[in-house]
């Protein structure tokens, strides 16, 4: 991926409008969204391999949380 992409995000199951996604590189959250579109510019991390991970709460509920590893050039 390039620093100027921008990963979009969709939640299942959530239609409270309290929901948000958490977005972790590792174990450090890096995005907090609460707001449509939900999105992660890629900008915000430094070139080299990432594990990426969101997870979507509203507070009490969690979905499973979805991983994925990219590289940012």
């Amino acid at each position: 991926y390039s620093k100027a992409d921008v990963l979009d995000i969709a939640t299942a199951n959530f239609d409270e409008v309290c929901a948000h996604v958490e977005m972790y590189d590792g174990a450090t959250l890096v995005r907090k969204a609460s707001r449509l579109p939900l999105r992660l510019p890629l900008a915000t991390l430094s070139n080299g391999a990432h594990k990426l991970s969101f997870v979507a709460t509203d507070g009490v509920r969690h979905t499973a949380t979805t991983t994925l590893d990219i590289q940012v050039n």
